[in-house]
């Protein structure tokens, strides 16, 4: 990283450390957090005060929380509405025509822009950025709302609002409390980790997540209806599509009725379900992802590995032997299994299989690195790898995938998340000039790309090196979110792996 001078890193790392600040969402502020930039106009104005809790959680416990907190003018604005204990029909639709903010106990990082809430999956990589700039409380804040996500939701949401309910993210909780836990060495709070672990595993290997006949999970949210955060336009765009192309990835019948012109209740599943998986939109699961229930990840099925591994090291640190011996064979049966379905010894790449059509889809994705992160590749396995390294490299690092769809999630876009699978899943097994190259352009992109901005983005175009993506994107939301949480995670991520090298 020669071309760059201390001064363009010491730059971006002061407005990195500033933005921590910006994006930092407490009760304090909780009139202004609770307004949702991804709907209506008209509904956020009309909704912006109603925070829900959980049927479990204690009314007057969270009342007293919040009058404590907020000023009397900002606590006579917002009014505290308990959810159902058992969602109906009827409740799921006053909870769209009434959509709010959930509580959680604890102040959060939001992701930034549009994204003004507390994220499943994004939480993990800005717990990576908050532990390299000294702000383990906060690091440690979020773990626990997390925590707390479980406790009273069953499972870690999309996000904190109410039309998330129905939906989780990919998990990373475990690998969240190993981190604080290695920044604290507490094994009094590492014990009252164990259960939300379990229960979020629970959550992922009981149907319809797992797909019994193979052993191995899928992403399946528990809706049908339409979500109510995409943009104008979206589903109007989809059966634009659907009536102008003749498809083949798979039976269009499925989500679409020609006759009728309208999107079917799988299709609003599958929508809501590659939000879920978060990787909203590409055609890695077909046109706009609609056939993602179909398909085994080797995303989540990974992330699962690692779940069972890390409650492995829990269980030995808390002197369980006998508990991480269970743990430790669910995670060898899984990587069996991963390496049995989801590799493709021919090609040279790890893949979605389609557990309906007994098939992998070759549709060539970043994804491929999550094996080499959480260890379960063999040498031989990673060398094939490498041998295709240039499919996915590019100027800026690791595209998405080796398709151009107009869709965000794929070429020639990438993203914080894709690069950190890839540079740490090549160090660990041992490609080190490799995993330096792609975290130099990484950073030397976002510098330069700084230089001229002043801010980091969600998303970059990573051929032509820059944030400026928005004639690119077709499909989805097309604007690049400025801030933003992960982007300044992975900055600070690879600077401190660059250093070390």
């Amino acid at each position: 990283m020669a071309e760059l001078s201390k001064s363009q890193i010491n730059n971006v790392k002061k407005y990195i450390k500033k933005q921590w600040k910006v994006l930092t969402r407490d009760h304090k502020e909780l009139a202004k957090t609770s307004v949702d930039h991804k709907i209506t106009e008209t509904a956020a104005e009309k909704n912006k005060h109603i925070i829900y809790i959980s049927a479990k959680e204690s009314l007057n416990r969270v009342n007293t929380q919040l009058k404590n907190e907020l000023s009397a003018d900002d606590f006579s604005m917002i009014s505290v509405k308990k959810l159902p204990s058992i969602m109906t029909y009827d409740s799921h639709n006053f909870i769209t025509k009434y959509p709010g903010l959930l509580y959680l106990p604890n102040p959060y990082v939001a992701p930034g822009g549009r994204f003004n809430e507390m994220y499943g999956w994004d939480s993990y990589f800005i717990l990576l950025g908050l532990l390299y700039d000294d702000q383990l409380e906060m690091a440690k804040w979020m773990t626990e709302n997390l925590l707390y996500e479980v406790k009273y939701y069953g499972k870690i949401l999309n996000a904190n609002r109410s039309y998330y309910l129905t939906r989780s993210q990919p998990p990373l909780l475990s690998s969240m409390v190993l981190a604080i836990y290695d920044k604290t060495k507490d094994k009094k709070w590492l014990k009252t980790t164990v259960s939300a672990n379990t229960k979020v595993y629970q959550y992922w290997t009981q149907t319809p997540r797992l797909v019994k006949s193979i052993g191995l999970s899928r992403f399946y949210a528990e809706s049908n209806t339409p979500i109510p955060e995409t943009e104008h336009g979206y589903y109007d765009a989809v059966r634009n599509f659907y009536r102008e192309n003749n498809i083949k990835a798979y039976d269009v019948a499925k989500f679409y009725h020609k006759r009728t012109d309208k999107l079917t209740a799988e299709f609003y599943r599958a929508d809501r379900t590659v939000r879920e998986a978060g990787f909203d939109l590409t055609n890695k699961y077909g046109p706009f992802g609609a056939d993602i229930t179909s398909y085994i990840s080797v995303s989540l099925n990974t992330l699962l590995y690692k779940l069972e591994t890390d409650m492995v090291r829990i269980h030995k640190t808390l002197s369980e032997s006998k508990k991480a011996e269970t743990w430790q064979a669910r995670a060898t049966r899984r990587a069996r299994l991963i390496n049995q379905y989801l590799w493709e010894p021919d090609l040279g790449f790890y893949f979605d299989y389609n557990h309906r059509k007994q098939y992998n889809r070759t549709y060539i994705y970043a994804t491929t690195f999550y094996p080499l992160w959480g260890g379960i590749a063999s040498k031989k396995q990673v060398a094939r790898i490498i041998e295709n390294l240039e499919v996915l490299d590019a100027k800026g690092g690791i595209i998405s995938s080796a398709y151009v769809t107009g869709m965000q999630w794929d070429a020639p876009f990438g993203w914080a998340p894709h690069q950190y699978f890839a540079v740490h899943g090549l160090e660990r097994y041992g490609y080190h000039k490799e995993a330096c190259e792609i975290a130099k352009k990484f950073v030397t992109m976002l510098t330069k790309d700084f230089a001229k901005t002043k801010k980091l983005y969600e998303k970059y175009n990573m051929r032509t090196t820059s944030s400026d993506v928005t004639a690119n994107i077709k499909y989805g939301y097309k604007i690049n979110v400025e801030g933003f949480g992960w982007t300044n995670a992975i900055y600070l991520d690879f600077l401190n792996y660059l250093d070390k090298h």
